[in-house]
């Protein structure tokens, strides 16, 4: 039997280049395995190895290469002068080694033998030098060179084409005197005959001297040009102009063009210029008189000729003050002799004015203004009177003219509370142009008010359903930011309002129900309003802390942190540059066209100039053509994209962003995060001399002793640190409902901790449940303002607001199993009764009978709740399908909705009483996770629904996918309505108001809430009838439908959707929260089915 040979493994690292020269064993004996792990082949290093592994004298060598030879290739031939970056030369080449392979190495050619200048035929030889690569002065290391072998390459440069003649050009003739040398028409390129061979020709270009031209010669005479051969960067390659010898020196051909010009024309005369009909008052000016700047000149050959003047305006006896009539003589001077003219004798130019007597002001109107508010000061009560005045003239026509109202000299006292009638009395400012006034003054007579006082403020609504352990603060509390106040005179205002928390006997972390009062301070009224010791109060009742009903069997894995999260401690450098008011013109700076002007700034940092640059990336000053006309916002927003784009090519300035600034009006210029350090930044406006290099411009600020200074501001000096981070969470939920209640959710990270109940349904999976509880704790003011809150399918993915350390912790709060929680799982309720005997009775017997009966066998609490619930919204249907729910849910959730869809729970709110029309909407809504209650407990039906509420549930109820690629500006983006808005508004549903603002925290009125659903069930493909217009006059208050809900209004009563109260439509009160519910309810049954 054959023994087998076994394999030597060798795990040996080395370049494949030197793998080749390795000398190894193909195989060996067994148990004489060879042990090699790595060889360092870096330094050649020699190892013997024999069978036993011990040395031998086999060895492993890194071997290295000679070039043996290297590649040639054909001789290379070029004209005369080629540059040598022509020639082509290859930039690799095959060399042979001395194991008979062929590699490629870099050549870096040298040609300094080469003599471009000439003009001789020349033969050498190109030697290159081999490298590695481009980069690279070495050889590979497993190549040499010792026979030092270069690359060649032979070159043959023929002789270059003499110039041996130039053709002849043709006088140029008729010449206008003083025509502009680049008009006299001489010729770009001319003829040369080559190595005096009259068929061997080519035209090259001239370059024409004009250093013997005399523009001032008016006589009649010629010029000879003369001009050399080539462009500016010399003759065409393979041509040369060696020229010929001339008194024995060789001088270069050149070309040369005589131009004949004709004698100056003298002026004889120039035409007088009249002006008739110009206005009193008119500017002494050579523009405002109306002037030409041209006049007709007779030549003394007859023809005529327009000429520039310059008009003395010195000399004249113009008054513009003068209000009669005169007629004024201007003698203007001939300034810059056009071409071919001369004006010999010093003809003049003449003109006569006729300037109007001025119009006279017959009457002033007299100016009425009622209702100015008390308090103001003296000078404020100009700005309450108008900034013109009506005038009438001699000539009976009217005109409106400025007024400068004194308004500190009269007898209006600020300290007097009661109604005033004062007199103002106003200077007449610029009259119109050719209207003149004597003396005359302006009257206005101004009633301004008593002081108003805040009598009352209305009563506010309690607020409940505030999550128990919130954070007082007047956001997360829901306090309004405004109330109506009621004054003494019966009139009413909106007011801001400033809450006062300190003293409300508020304790956060009390888990039972608190109820306290609020009181807030008035503030920020209008002018003319007072308030003594009125106050708004409001009282708020937080919830006790929601405590799970039974376990719906929702499974959340632990919170893993994706970033933990870190405080920013460095500090970045922060500056403004002010600027306000707009461009009315270019103050004398060059522009660029009409109605333009320009704006330029100088900028540093670290002393290196800040530069802009060009499309040929030509760096340039910061340069900015603005527009007259521009507004402030025009103008920051140019200069910030001037200003990023230069920054982006400066060294430092890369490390900046900058933004233009709104209020106050001007430049924001910032480090970026991570970039914080103190660095020189210096930014100016550079002014003319006059003042402000773009008229209508200011860039002043007041520093902090109150005085005016222009430029820069430093808002913030930066210093280095560590860049802050957002922290990151996520939560995935492992499994969905089992079963239908209300999900506590426990969210805490030291500063927050509540309990939030979510309800779900028992056919929520997971995907649903995610999204509920994302929906849920999005409402929560505190919550939305730490966190932004997202769902990726079952994930919940919390990303911090703000870059901090936060430790979160997300959890579920379970059910105890004692008796209590038996009763309310097992009976209808359970209740107190339920607890001692809901367990065995109240859950076998009531969860088999609690339907059909009401509670009858649940006990006297399962008997009164699952009576009312169960028997009222339950009856029949609960108790069939409700009694075999209720037994395994419990009558609490099985009542209510066991009415309604027969085994899926709906949330029960203990505050419908008084709303029982809306009891069935309501639960159904919540059922389906479409709407939510004011707390676990709470809906609160009465109170107004805000317009972004609206929008969030128009995005539930028609399955809506998220799309803010655009939202309003008002709109925040960490706000739980955010994505809602943004989907409706993508969609075209809702439109908003002026400046891109919905106002999401208003209340929305009953007429937009209809113009809204109309538009949404429209959208998404509900058919609804149009309606006779008639339709509406059966409501009393059909006329206060405006123009643009009148369509939508008018369809869904038609629809039978909307039925008014009575004969009242009510347009534009608040909707309901209750009435909300009842709309989507009939909304929801109309959605097809498909959708």
């Amino acid at each position: 039997m054959k023994r087998k040979k076994n394999k030597v493994i060798f795990k040996v690292l080395v370049s494949s280049s030197v793998l080749m020269s390795l000398v190894l064993p193909t195989s060996a004996s067994a148990g004489k395995f060879v042990p090699v792990t790595q060889i360092d082949l870096s330094n050649s290093q020699t190892f013997a190895l024999n069978d036993a592994g011990s040395v031998g004298s086999q060895t492993v060598t890194a071997a290295t290469y000679d070039i043996q030879s290297v590649s040639t290739f054909e001789d290379l031939t070029f004209d005369n002068r080629t540059p040598a970056y022509q020639f082509g030369l290859p930039n690799y080449i095959k060399v042979t080694l001395t194991n008979g392979t062929e590699r490629e190495l870099y050549v870096r050619w040298n040609n300094d033998i080469y003599e471009p200048s000439n003009a001789e035929a020349q033969t050498f030889i190109a030697v290159g030098t081999l490298r590695e690569s481009s980069s690279s002065s070495n050889l590979p290391k497993d190549i040499t060179n010792n026979q030092n072998l270069k690359a060649t390459a032979k070159i043959t440069i023929k002789a270059a084409k003499q110039i041996t003649g130039v053709a002849e050009i043709a006088d140029i003739t008729n010449v206008e005197n003083g025509a502009s040398f680049y008009t006299l028409g001489l010729p770009s390129q001319i003829d040369t005959t080559l190595d005096n061979d009259v068929n061997n020709t080519s035209k090259i270009d001239v370059s024409w001297s004009q250093s013997n031209y005399d523009l001032n010669d008016k006589s009649a005479h010629y010029v000879e040009f003369v001009g050399s051969l080539g462009d500016r960067y010399g003759l065409p390659i393979g041509i040369a102009n060696s020229g010929i010898l001339i008194n024995g020196k060789k001088e270069p051909f050149v070309a040369k063009a005589k131009v004949f010009f004709n004698a100056a024309i003298p002026i004889q005369s120039m035409n007088s210029v009249a002006i008739e009909g110009v206005l009193s008052g008119t500017a002494k000016t050579t523009k405002a008189l109306g002037l030409p700047d041209q006049v007709e000149a007779t030549l003394s050959n007859g023809k005529t000729a327009q000429v520039p003047i310059v008009w003395d305006l010195s000399s004249i006896n113009y008054d513009p003050n003068n209000t009669a009539a005169q007629t004024i003589e201007v003698v203007g001077d001939l300034q810059n002799v056009p071409a071919g003219l001369i004006n010999p004798t010093s003809v003049k130019a003449k003109a006569t004015i006729k300037i109007n007597a001025a119009i006279p002001i017959t009457n002033i109107e007299k100016v009425q203004v009622a209702q100015v508010p008390s308090g103001i000061n003296k000078p404020s009560l100009a700005s309450y009177l108008p900034q013109q005045v009506e005038v009438t003239l001699g000539n009976d026509k009217k005109a409106h003219v400025d007024v400068i109202w004194d308004a500190t000299n009269t007898s209006y006292d600020p300290k007097n509370e009661q109604q005033q009638t004062v007199e103002v009395k106003g200077a007449l400012g610029q009259l119109p142009a050719g209207v003149a006034a004597s003396n005359q003054t302006a009257t206005a007579t101004v009633t301004i008010n008593a002081m108003r006082y805040v009598k009352s403020v209305d009563s506010l609504a309690d607020i409940t359903g505030i999550v128990n352990g919130t954070t007082p603060t007047p956001e997360a509390l829901h306090l309004p930011k405004q109330v109506t106040a009621l004054l003494a005179d019966g009139s009413s205002i909106h007011t801001n309002v400033q809450w006062s928390l300190q003293s409300i006997g508020y304790q956060k972390n009390e888990p039972t129900a608190q109820t306290f009062v609020v009181t807030g301070s008035l503030v920020d009224l209008p002018v003319g309003t007072k308030v003594s010791s009125t106050e708004a109060k409001v009282k708020v009742l937080v919830d006790a802390q929601v405590k799970p009903l039974n376990n719906v069997g929702v499974v959340l894995g632990d919170t893993v942190v994706v970033k933990p999260g870190r405080k920013t401690t460095e500090v970045l450098s922060e500056y403004f540059l002010p600027l306000s008011g707009e461009v009315t013109g270019a103050n004398g700076q060059p522009i660029n066209g009409p109605g333009t002007a320009l704006m330029v700034l100088d900028m540093k940092i670290e002393d290196k100039d800040v530069l802009t640059f060009d499309k040929y990336s030509r760096y340039l000053p910061l340069n900015m053509k603005l527009y007259v006309g521009w507004k402030i916002e025009d103008v920051t927003a140019e200069v910030a994209k001037v200003l990023n784009a230069a920054l982006s090519k400066h060294d430092r300035g890369r490390f900046y962003e900058v933004t233009a600034s709104k209020a106050p009006s001007g430049i924001i210029i910032k480090q970026m995060p991570g970039r914080g350090r103190t660095e020189k930044v210096e930014l100016k406006v550079l002014e003319n001399g006059e003042g402000s290099a773009v008229e209508g411009l200011s860039w002043s600020f007041k520093d902090e002793n109150q005085q005016i200074q222009k430029g820069l501001q430093t808002k913030q000096v930066g210093s280095r640190g560590v860049a802050g981070e957002k922290s990151r969470f996520s939560i995935k939920v492992e499994s969905g409902a089992t079963a239908a209640g209300n999900l506590v959710v426990q969210v805490s990270d030291g500063l927050i901790n509540k309990q939030i109940s979510v309800p779900v349904a028992a056919t929520d999976d997971a995907t649903v449940v995610t999204q509920k509880v994302s929906d849920r704790l999005s409402q929560d003011y505190e919550i939305s303002s730490t966190y932004s809150i997202k769902t990726d399918g079952t994930t919940l993915v919390f990303e911090g607001l703000a870059a901090d350390e936060k430790h979160l912790q997300v959890t579920i709060k379970k059910a105890s199993t004692d008796g209590g929680t038996g009763g309310n799982t097992g009976g209808s309720t359970g209740g107190s009764t339920g607890g001692s005997t809901g367990g065995s009775t109240g859950g076998s017997t009531g969860g088999s009978t609690g339907g059909s009966t009401g509670g009858s066998t649940g006990g006297n609490t399962g008997g009164s709740t699952g009576g009312s619930t169960g028997g009222s919204t339950g009856g029949s249907t609960g108790g069939s399908t409700g009694g075999n729910t209720g037994g395994s849910t419990g009558g609490s959730t099985g009542g209510s909705t066991g009415g309604s869809t027969g085994g899926q729970p709906a949330l029960i709110f203990d505050d419908l009483q008084d709303h029982k029309w809306a009891q069935n909407a309501i639960g159904f809504l919540s059922s389906k996770g479409i709407i939510l209650g004011t707390s676990d407990r709470t809906f609160t039906p009465s109170a107004a629904i805000k317009r972004g509420d609206v929008a969030l549930l128009l995005m539930k109820m028609f399955a809506l996918k998220s799309d803010t690629t655009v939202n309003f500006s008002d709109v925040p983006q960490n706000s739980y309505y955010y994505e809602a808005i943004g989907s409706l508004k993508s969609q075209g549903v809702i439109e908003g108001f002026e400046n891109n603002t919905f106002d999401p925290e208003a209340p929305i009125t009953r007429q937009d809430l209809m113009v809204i659903l109309h538009k949404a069930m429209t959208k998404y493909g509900i058919k609804l009838q149009s309606g006779d217009a008639t339709t509406l006059n059966r409501f009393a208050d059909s006329k206060m439908v405006p123009d643009y809900a009148k369509e939508a209004i008018l369809s869904l009563v038609t629809e039978g959707i909307v039925n008014g109260n009575g004969s009242q439509l009510n347009p534009t009160d608040h909707a309901s929260r209750a009435e909300v519910a009842v709309l989507l309810e009939q909304i929801f049954h109309k959605i097809p089915v498909k959708k």
